[in-house]
C-alpha cells in the first residue's frame, strides 16, 4: 500500500496574549457573568452555597494578580537590560557577531527598537545578549 507524505503544512501563529491573560479576561467576565445571573435566577428557598461564590472569586482574583506580578516583572527585566546597556556607555565591549566572531569597540550610544535596547559600536547595533567583555 502506497503511502504519500506531507506536501503542506500551516505554521502556528504568534499569540498576542499569554495563555494566563487569556483566561483571565474570560473567566472574570464569564465568572461575573454567571454569578451574577445565578444570583438572580437561584430559589430563595434553596439558595447557592456562598462559600462555593467566594472561593470562586478569590481564585480570579488570585489569578489577576498572578498575571500582573509576570507583567512587572517582565517590565523590570526590560528596564534592568536598559540600564545595563546605558551602564555600557564609553566603554569598550567586546561581543559576537552574526558570523560569531570576536569583535570589540566603543559603545557611543544605546538604541531602542523593537522594544530592545542596542549598543551602537562603530556601525554595528549589538544587543546586550552578545557582549562578552565589558572594559
Amino acid at each position: 500500500m502506497p503511502v504519500t507524505g506531507v506536501t503542506t503544512s500551516t505554521p502556528a501563529q504568534p499569540s498576542t496574549q499569554t495563555a494566563a491573560e487569556q483566561t483571565l479576561s474570560l473567566g472574570k467576565d464569564a465568572f461575573l457573568k454567571m454569578m451574577v445571573e445565578n444570583l438572580r435566577n437561584q430559589d430563595p428557598t434553596n439558595a447557592a452555597d456562598s462559600k462555593e461564590f467566594v472561593a470562586q472569586l478569590s481564585q480570579m482574583t488570585s489569578l489577576e494578580q498572578i498575571t500582573n506580578m509576570a507583567n512587572a516583572t517582565t517590565s523590570l527585566a526590560a528596564e534592568t537590560r536598559d540600564a545595563r546597556a546605558v551602564g555600557m556607555l564609553g566603554k569598550t565591549v567586546g561581543y559576537l557577531d552574526a558570523t560569531k566572531t570576536r569583535q570589540e569597540g566603543v559603545v557611543g550610544s544605546v538604541v531602542a527598537q523593537d522594544g530592545t535596547s542596542y549598543l551602537k559600536v562603530g556601525e554595528a547595533l549589538v544587543s546586550v545578549g552578545q557582549v562578552t567583555d565589558v572594559r
